[in-house]
């Protein structure tokens, strides 16, 4: 196992450490979204269609958004894709918070889940690409 010199270590930790907090935020506002259905369930008056409506989003907006997020990466850069997938996440978030109907809480948990998955399919691209002096080839399944 490669043990990097001490001053080897300061060029990736940084940008390691802002993917994985920018991931945690992501996945924060995803994976606490299962637990709130039955309240939004009872609160909107959905038929069990309309939650799996609602909770489908996420495997759609996965399939629309990962050319597009990867032409606009090229085109934009990361920093400026990462931090627009962000606030259109907390755009989706506000909205379905203020929603009080099924049409509209389509309507943000939509705009929520292409943000959501503009930035994971960023951090995704990061990790794949970041090498760090334990993984010199980077971190991902097909770097090697």
């Amino acid at each position: 196992m490669h043990r990097p010199a001490a001053g080897e270590a300061r060029g990736w930790v940084v940008p390691y450490i802002a993917a994985l907090f920018a991931m945690m935020m992501l996945q924060v506002s995803n994976l606490g979204f299962p637990p709130l259905l039955p309240g939004i369930e009872k609160s909107w008056g959905l038929s069990f269609s309309q939650v799996g409506l609602i909770t489908g989003v996420n495997g759609l907006s996965s399939m629309l958004m990962a050319i597009p997020a990867g032409l606009l990466i090229e085109r934009f850069g990361e920093k400026k894709v990462l931090r627009t997938g962000l606030f259109v996440v907390a755009i989706g978030l506000v909205v379905v918070a203020a929603s009080s109907s099924f049409p509209m809480g389509m309507v943000g948990r939509s705009i929520w889940q292409a943000g959501f998955f503009k930035g994971t399919w960023l951090l995704w691209e990061h990790d794949l690409e970041l090498e760090t002096p334990f993984c010199p080839q980077g971190s991902g399944y097909f770097t090697g």
